[in-house]
């Protein structure tokens, strides 16, 4: 039962926020042209802040553990792998393909992975989420080119 509260307080505040941003557009308050600006905002400069931030408030004295950064990064690729075998039986036209393995795997890491494992593990736990995005975000990059052009 502690796993499951563990858990919930680390999902429960993205379902607030969901929750949030749909009774804000269900209200009227808020239009689909402020959410794209929006969106535009928090992805442009948002994300730059907090990835700077985060990986400036590192504790110097944390080291990532290099089978941390190894289990992360085969995780990803691997997941792609998986993802280039099952999506051309899945998704007609290969002009598509790229786009959804891409959607598939890249995933909002800097937006979530901190407050989660903040969450669950605590400092420690955002220390190496932290250093990781160092790994993640330009593997995610790497390989959405040449998936892409696959």
């Amino acid at each position: 039962m502690n796993a499951f509260f563990v858990a919930l307080n680390a999902v429960f505040p993205f379902l607030i926020y969901l929750g949030l941003g749909y009774s804000i557009r269900l209200t009227g308050y808020a239009d689909e042209a402020f959410f794209r600006r929006l969106n535009r905002i928090i992805f442009v400069f948002f994300f730059s802040v907090l990835t700077f931030t985060n990986i400036y408030n590192i504790d110097r004295d944390v080291r990532l553990n290099p089978r941390v950064a190894l289990f992360g990064a085969g995780g990803v690729i691997l997941s792609i792998v998986v993802l280039m075998i099952v999506i051309p039986r899945i998704v007609p036209g290969n002009a598509r393909r790229g786009a959804v393995i891409q959607a598939c795997y890249r995933s909002n890491y800097v937006l979530y992975a901190m407050p989660i494992a903040a969450s669950v593990c605590g400092e420690a736990g955002t220390d190496t989420a932290a250093m990781l995005v160092a790994i993640i975000v330009p593997l995610f990059n790497l390989t959405a080119v040449f998936v892409l052009a696959w």
